[in-house]
This record gives C-alpha cells, structure tokens and sequence, in this order.
C-alpha cells in the first residue's frame, strides 16, 4: 500500500465497531436522497438507447474510481458486464 493511500475499512483500530453521529448524517442523506430523485426523474426521459449508454458511462466511471482507490492509476479497465455478457474496456 502507498503512503498516499488510506486504510481499508477492516484495517483500521476500531473495525468493525464504528460509531457515528446521526445528527451530522441527516443533511447529507437529506441531500443524497433529494438528488437522487432528481437523476431518476430525468433518465426516465430518456430514450432506451441513451439509457443503456448512459448506464455503460456510469459502470465504466465506478470502475475507474475503484480502480484508483485501490492504487490503480492506469486509467484502462476491464468489466463483464451481467446483462450483457461481454466485456468492455473503459478508458
């Protein structure tokens, strides 16, 4: 692991018992929630097409951002899709 890395989860003293504080996490799931519905609320105004393109650009973006959170910065990635059954590359 690099210096620039933070721990996983499991690596840190207090796993698994982490404590948190609702008051500070309400505003965020507030907001979390607001935006979220208003993604869903516009997808559903797209065509079927733009849809499926839409959900590959979102798949292929969560896997370079787990990518880079595990310490791989080489920007090119390989996912299998399940509805599709074929592998993609993101880039």
């Amino acid at each position: 692991m690099t210096q620039s890395l933070k721990p996983w989860n499991w690596q840190l003293p207090e796993w698994p018992d982490f404590r948190h504080d609702e008051t500070r996490l309400r505003p965020l799931e507030a907001e979390f929630l607001r935006r979220s519905g208003v993604h869903v609320g516009a997808f559903s105004h797209l065509d079927r097409h733009e849809q499926e393109s839409l959900r590959a650009e979102l798949r292929c973006d969560e896997a370079l951002q787990t990518s880079k959170i595990e310490g791989d910065e080489s920007g090119a990635v390989m996912w299998k899709s399940g509805s599709v059954q074929e592998n993609s590359t993101c880039s």
